[in-house]
């Protein structure tokens, strides 16, 4: 039986789920981000991203889920109360107009 959940938007991006819009709630969850120059190829510098912790992801909450990026809930395979979306819907321009559903950890 499916239960009633809050969904938290913790991207910058208005959320489309099967029509149904999900606006950011202010708070933007990210993984934070250093690119270290490691080469340089005919004068093209070369970096390596290293990620770092995961900031503005709220606290767990009973009954809430959290919309974040793909990179967060990587990040985070410890929490199973964060999903990203899944199946992305294009329009013929190719931009992404929404999404068939969630990917959880």
């Amino acid at each position: 039986r499916n239960k009633k959940m809050k969904i938290v938007n913790v991207t910058p991006h208005t959320i489309v789920i099967n029509g149904n819009s999900f606006p950011p709630c202010g708070k933007i969850a990210r993984v934070e981000q250093n690119n270290i120059k490691i080469n340089t190829i005919d004068g093209i510098d070369i970096f390596k991203s290293v990620f770092g912790n995961v900031v503005d992801l709220p606290d767990k909450e009973e009954d809430t889920i959290y919309i974040v990026s793909a990179l967060v809930r990587s990040a985070c395979t410890d929490r199973k109360d964060i999903f990203s979306p899944s199946d992305f819907i294009r329009d013929s321009a190719g931009n992404i107009t929404g999404c068939k559903g969630l990917i959880s950890n």
